[in-house]
């Protein structure tokens, strides 16, 4: 993109205007004479952590609330608790048992990194670490009085009121992140959410079924036409087979859509963005208004889950396309699901423009009112999850209109309302930071977990070697500041006088901000940390150079240059108010933290900008190298590896089986009730786990090593299409339990779709877990004892008591024949993904499942006896 082009992109100008002015008053407050106001031993770090935090952090309202204040506040709480913990005991007990005891905190905090506070992991550790790694003799030698006044001492000017004037300085960190977020005209996430991505996404699935039904539906019948083994060679729809132009560039772009459609699903897990619309109350309904007020989080909720629901159900047409033919051809499903995809469209337009739908009546719309009872049966319920968003919409855009009834099915006492708002409040102040560590705790003396991790298949082994890696790294360069004094102060001669030693305690910061869960995200976010370090160092020497002493000179060279590097580093269009671009892994925002640090440092007397400027980069360096070194000893995560992928289909066939197994016998219904809340609660968090992984790795692609195999990528997309699959064809079971209630009639012994059923099973190849750790075999001990309500199903009428073309037990086998095939290609496609440092490593080989005998095979058989018995 050229600089005209991005500045004529409004989102990305307006963005770095908020973060200009966020960035003139972190000047002001750092650079003014404030002396009972401002701490003087916290100027360098309001300044530097503002500069990259204000670049980092969505720019949206909600952010406020839930990341800055009072997040930030409640995590250096809650580091400073733990330091004092650990000075506690160097008091008692000795700088020994400080560091001892200090390796246990670290990996117990380590292990947040792979929970929902997992940002806070790094932050905590290197606040802990920096209070106490300095103090721990001094607390040896003093006692716990020396420790008790690093709380109890008062004053912004007294050096040692320590712990003090460190939750002031965050506190104004805090206030000039939010002012950029907190000025006239509001973005809000309620707004996003609704009127942008909300949008999108059903513009995405009304796209991807529409090219569903025209390309593959299409693509189907030219194989039956062609030749009876094509489809079953190529159930899947594979781009990478083939024999003639149009077969290869249509699914390239339907591969496509499902790579986009899977990348706006990971905004819909578990409500999305929508919940974070708590931190954002309607002000003028909540001071203007007596009555109680419609709770717009749970149903903007509402109409997200809607929205994902149907998202699973669209992924779920590629696989019904294939399966399906007949019922989508003769059964006029087809037309209805072109028209589900219009009515989707309808409703992201009125969503966009806040317009409520109007009832597309056409001349013939009494008519089709009076046939409606007679749809055809739609066993993935496209139709009914449309108009449940349809109704949604309305509703929404009911409950955002001022004028609106305050009066619905979400409406409820002011005091519950009220109180349930507060909630969210009161997880961000601090308790669901308190709750995951001592979650932590739990889990790390739960046998279970150690049985993961030292057990076959060694489900948790690299992320036990992470957690320890991460924390012996931390404790080594704590134990090098305490017990080696040269490295301690350590300086680099510059042609400056030595005021203090200024390479000490960066190491550890560079450390803390450079390792993340995977080989690939450490080496390219140290890459470009070392970069933009550098370069923030250079232009802070240039900035020193230039303004010498002057404050105003200074405040705006650093304003300046902070504001170019976010504009440059921000993505374009509406992504730019979720902060930095991901690909660049925060270099520009390392630019700005060296930038001020270095300025700032000197600006103060604390040395020379060359001794300040060398000492600063190089300890930076150490520090990266350092994360580098650990984060690369093996076992360790590579998230372009496709070993999570393997461990999820794992879990996939398990579900599936046992699937088949309980829609053959005559077990209750409720069984399949459990059986979906276990395959929700496995699937979508491992392929959670697995994308995020892959999001981590393939940041900074230009980079020469460690490439993420784009191959994964589609992987990811038709695991995501496989589990979509397996989830609707438990569903699909649930009905057809409910609607073919007699066993006899659904899979009678020798009948044609039992044999189908059981040649599936016999095929299925999964790997024998023994020791029940796998999360299919957890989610299954969980289950026992509970009760389940019936999965949210849409009704489709009566009509699953009309006529169909083809009976539903028969489109049931159907879909479990493609899901079978998908699965065998899908365990081949995964076993030649490639990752490492040049892209050479693969997995070892995996399961292979098969048919005994081909399905189609399995029907023409029974065919022919048929025909033979009506001739007989």
């Amino acid at each position: 993109m050229s600089i005209l082009t991005r500045f004529k992109d409004p989102d990305r100008v307006e963005v770095t205007l908020r973060i200009c002015i966020s960035l003139v008053i972190t000047s002001v407050l750092t650079l003014g004479d404030f002396p009972t106001v401002v701490p003087e031993s916290q100027r360098v770090v309001i300044s530097s952590v503002t500069a990259a935090f204000t670049m980092v952090l969505p720019t949206l309202l909600f952010s406020v609330g839930a990341v800055i204040f009072p997040g930030m506040i409640t995590s250096a709480c809650v580091a400073l608790i733990n330091a004092t913990f650990l000075l506690a005991v160097a008091a008692a007990g000795g700088v020994r048992a400080y560091t001892a005891l200090y390796f246990f905190v670290a990996l117990l905090l380590a292990g947040l990194r792979f929970t929902k506070q997992g940002a806070n992991a790094a932050m905590m550790l290197m606040l802990t670490s920096l209070t106490t790694m300095s103090l721990a003799s001094v607390a040896e030698a003093e006692g716990l009085d020396f420790v008790a006044s690093l709380w109890t001492e008062k004053g912004v000017e007294n050096p040692n009121a320590v712990f003090r004037n460190t939750l002031i300085g965050m506190c104004w960190a805090a206030v000039c992140i939010s002012s950029g977020r907190l000025l006239p005209p509001w973005r809000t996430a309620r707004s996003a959410h609704s009127r942008k991505f909300l949008p999108k996404i059903l513009k995405d699935i009304a796209t991807f079924i529409n090219l569903t039904l025209e390309h593959h539906i299409a693509e189907d019948v030219e194989d039956k036409n062609e030749g009876e083994s094509g489809e079953n060679e190529n159930a899947d729809g594979d781009d990478e087979t083939g024999s003639n132009t149009v077969s290869e560039e249509k699914p390239e772009s339907l591969d496509d859509m499902i790579v986009k459609c899977v990348g706006d699903s990971t905004l819909l897990v578990d409500g999305g963005m929508a919940k974070s619309t708590g931190f954002e109350p309607r002000l003028v309904h909540l001071f203007c208004r007596c009555d109680a007020p419609v709770d717009v989080v749970s149903l903007l909720i509402d109409l997200t889950n809607a929205v994902n629901d149907m998202m699973f159900s669209a992924l779920t047409l590629r696989a019904f396309s294939k399966a399906g033919f007949q019922e989508l051809q003769a059964g006029g499903l087809k037309e209805i699901y072109g028209d589900s995809a219009t009515a989707l469209e309808r409703c992201a337009g009125a969503l966009a423009s806040s317009k409520k739908l109007e009832a597309a009546r056409g001349p013939d719309s009494d008519e089709e009112d009076k046939n409606a009872t007679q749809r055809p049966f739609d066993p993935i319920r496209i139709r009914a999850r449309a108009e449940k968003i349809e109704a949604l919409t309305n509703e929404w855009i009911d409950a955002m209109q001022s004028n609106s009834p305050m009066t619905s099915r979400h409406a409820k006492p002011a005091w519950k309302l009220y109180a349930k708002s507060m909630l969210p409040w009161i997880y961000g102040a601090g308790v669901g930071l308190i709750l995951a560590i001592f979650g932590c705790f739990r889990i790390a003396f739960t046998p279970l977990t150690w049985r993961r991790i030292f057990l076959p298949p060694y489900l948790d082994l690299p992320k036990f070697a992470w957690c320890l890696r991460f924390a012996l790294g931390f404790t080594f360069l704590v134990m090098m500041n305490v017990y080696w004094p040269e490295f301690a102060n350590l300086e680099i001669p510059t042609s400056d006088e030595i005021v203090s030693p200024h390479f000490a305690g960066w190491y550890l910061i560079a450390y803390a901000f450079c390792t993340t869960q995977t080989v690939e995200g450490t080496w390219k976010k140290g890459t470009l940390r070392a970069l933009g370090t550098c370069l923030g160092g250079f232009s802070a020497w240039l900035a020193l150079t230039a303004c010498g002493d002057s404050g105003i000179g200074l405040g705006i060279w650093m304003t300046a240059f902070n504001s170019v590097a976010a504009f440059i580093g921000l993505p374009e269009g509406f992504g730019s108010r979720f902060g930095l671009d991901t690909d660049m892994a925060w270099g520009m925002a390392y630019f700005a933290m060296t930038q001020n640090l270095i300025v700032m440092e000197v600006w103060l007397g604390y040395g020379g900008k060359n001794d300040i400027t060398a000492n600063r980069i190089v300890a930076n360096l150490v520090g990266i190298g350092m994360a580098l070194v650990m984060g690369t000893i093996p076992p360790s995560i590579y998230g372009s590896s496709p070993r999570l992928s393997k461990l999820l289909m794992e879990d996939k066939k398990r579900a599936f089986k046992d699937c088949l197994k309980l829609v053959m016998d005559s077990s209750e219904t409720e069984n399949l009730h459990h059986l979906h809340a276990m395959a929700e609660n496995v699937f979508i968090p491992g392929y959670v786990e697995a994308k995020g992984n892959y999001d981590d790795a393939k940041q900074l692609e230009r980079l020469c090593i460690l490439k993420a195999d784009p191959a994964l990528k589609f992987g990811l997309a038709n695991m995501a299409v496989l589990g979509s699959s397996i989830l609707s064809l438990i569903r699909f079971a649930v009905i057809l339990k409910e609607i073919e209630p007699e066993d006899g009639k659904r899979f009678a012994e020798g009948s044609q779709e039992r044999r189908v059923l059981e040649a599936i099973l016999e095929g299925l190849d999964i790997e024998e877990d023994k020791y029940n750790v796998s999360a299919y075999k957890i989610a299954q001990r969980k289950e026992r004892g509970k009760h389940r309500d019936r999965p949210a199903i849409p009704t489709c009428g009566s009509s699953d008591e009309g006529p169909r073309v083809v009976p539903a037990h028969t489109t049931f086998t159907h879909l479990c024949m493609f899901i079978c095939n998908y699965i065998r290609h899908r365990e081949i496609r995964l076993d030649e993904v490639k990752f490492g440092f040049i892209g050479l490593q693969h997995t070892s080989e995996g399961r292979r499942s098969r048919f005994p005998m081909p399905p189609h095979t399995l029907y023409e058989d029974d065919s022919k006896v048929t025909k033979e018995k009506k001739e007989g």
